[in-house]
């Protein structure tokens, strides 16, 4: 987990970034023995020690339809067992014209899998798709996005 002042550098990251932007998030300082404000959350995903059991996705469409291609790449052998979002505070609402959409579509697609995650004004994670046990290219790097979700969905044995 990273907790920054400044932004990850995530354009030369060669792990999968997912987290977001946040207006007020605090980090405990053992140290000082006191609570922090900052203004960056993000997960690192590792290149190794994970593969196979993470995939990830930004979308500003069809929730239903991304969840779907997500899913449908599980491993075999393997289900998932749970999804990070990391949705624009803007969405919802704003977006579908109701709120709950995403995390319904999450509840009827994936029955039973745990969901956590935070609303951000200013989404980090993959350009595109990246698929269980997949490369992260230059193409496909980690970035900021706006008015996106950004998803990853973890698995089990």
């Amino acid at each position: 987990v990273v907790f920054a002042a400044d932004p990850p550098e995530l354009s030369r990251a060669s792990a999968v970034y997912i987290g977001g932007i946040a207006k007020e998030v605090y980090a405990y300082d053992v140290g000082s023995r006191a609570w922090r404000q900052v203004r960056w959350f993000a997960v690192s995903l590792p290149k190794t020690g994970l593969v196979g059991s993470v995939g990830c996705t930004s979308f500003t469409s069809d929730p239903s339809q991304e969840i779907q291609k997500l899913s449908k790449q599980t491993p075999t052998g393997k289900a998932v067992s749970s999804i990070a979002t990391f949705p624009c505070f803007m969405r919802g609402k704003n977006e579908y014209g109701k709120n709950d959409v995403e995390p319904d579509v999450v509840n009827h697609d994936l029955p039973g899998v745990r969901m956590h995650g935070m609303f951000a004004h200013g989404e980090l994670g993959p350009r595109r798709l990246l698929p269980f046990g997949g490369e992260l290219s230059p193409a496909q790097g980690c970035t900021q996005h706006s008015m996106t979700t950004v998803m990853a969905m973890f698995t089990s044995e």
